[in-house]
């Protein structure tokens, strides 16, 4: 691949998270960021993914060694981000989990192997992923081997749970996020959301 072609590819990398954060910071502004899944945020997210799949078909996952730190994070950050896109984020899992050397990328693969655990509805292996439960607080929900996340979380360099948790506590307390009044609606329609896109049967 030529330099000019790696070098678009890490600056369109970096357009598309650029294009998530300001959506997202948006309709954080407008209140409108915690009332489900906003249209305006899913366009975003399958444009994206849309487009960094066309980008791996094309030339293969985005290497640290090829378009750099930054660029390789925005791959990482779009593929967690494409909730709608099952076969998106299960494609990109396994090239996350293929690569090898300098280009291995240990805390993105946990982070996106609890996201699609998650989205399929099984206990997380590193709590990656923090929501709201039943009596209103925030936390992993449900874990594989639970005493043993910890020490897998300390082996790809993520933090300690505890200290995740209170600071998004923290953020939720600050930004006005709140609990869903009817939980178990929101576990209903989320479960439903999952099942619709396919990640669910």
């Amino acid at each position: 691949m030529t330099s000019g072609r790696i070098e678009d590819r890490a600056a369109r990398l970096l357009a598309l998270a650029a294009a998530d954060h300001k959506t997202r910071e948006d309709l954080l502004k407008r209140g409108e960021l915690f009332e489900g899944y906003h249209a305006e945020m899913r366009a975003v997210h399958e444009a994206n993914a849309r487009e960094l799949e066309a980008m791996i078909d094309a030339g293969g996952w985005p290497r640290t060694s090829e378009v750099g730190e930054d660029a390789a994070r925005a791959a990482f950050l779009v593929a967690n981000h494409a909730i709608s896109l099952p076969g998106l984020q299960r494609k990109a899992l396994r090239l996350l989990e293929a690569l090898d050397g300098e280009d291995a990328r240990a805390l993105e693969v946990a982070v996106l192997g609890d996201r699609v655990r998650f989205n399929e509805g099984r206990p997380q292996r590193y709590g990656a992923i923090i929501d709201w439960d039943a009596e209103g607080t925030l936390g992993p929900g449900l874990l594989e081997d639970a005493d043993e996340v910890e020490a897998r979380r300390a082996r790809v360099g993520m933090e300690p749970l505890s200290e995740v948790v209170a600071r998004l506590q923290a953020r939720a307390d600050d930004e006005g996020e709140r609990p869903p009044g009817e939980w178990a609606e929101r576990r209903r329609q989320m479960h439903a959301f999952f099942v619709s896109v396919g990640y669910r049967g």
